[in-house]
């Protein structure tokens, strides 16, 4: 048995990060569309979308194809640990068909919410729910008449 492989962003992909985070401030958060690398388990390009406040980042998700994944910063000093907000943004992220991830200011820290690769439809066990996707840690369902996403971790 093989130990999983931790996932890491790039020097090239940590240097864009830092060049972009120092001319619109450590202290916001900025927005990527960022290149994953299955093999290497790796982030390897990313290109800015956007600069937000000290709090949030807004995601306009037609700037990300599938297969990439929706990279965010947050202000230096914040835990990298995933939201409630950054939850249903990688729920909705997921449903088309991207990954999501964040990290600190300087590209060392990341945390991998779920990559492309992890995102895969699986059947849904009651009629009544209309999409369900396994992605890493998350179950993500999607009902239609309660017309809302629900995120529900799974350990």
């Amino acid at each position: 048995m093989t130990t999983p492989t931790r996932a890491t962003i790039s020097p090239e992909a940590r240097a864009q990060i830092r060049a972009e985070t120092a001319i619109g401030g450590r202290d916001f958060e900025h927005l990527f569309c960022a290149t994953w690398d299955e093999a290497r388990q790796s982030i390897t390009a990313v290109r800015l979308i956007m600069r937000g406040t000290r709090t949030m980042v807004t995601i306009p998700a037609q700037c990300f194809p599938p297969g990439s994944v929706c990279l965010h910063t947050h202000p230096t000093g914040s835990r990298i640990e995933p939201s409630a907000d950054d939850v249903t943004a990688a729920h909705q992220m997921a449903l088309l068909g991207c990954g999501s991830a964040l990290c600190d200011q300087t590209g060392d820290a990341l945390f991998l919410i779920c990559t492309p690769q992890m995102i895969r439809p699986f059947a849904p066990p009651a009629p009544d729910r209309k999409t369900i996707f396994k992605a890493g840690r998350f179950s993500l369902f999607h009902w239609t008449e309660q017309r809302f996403f629900q995120i529900i971790l799974t350990h």
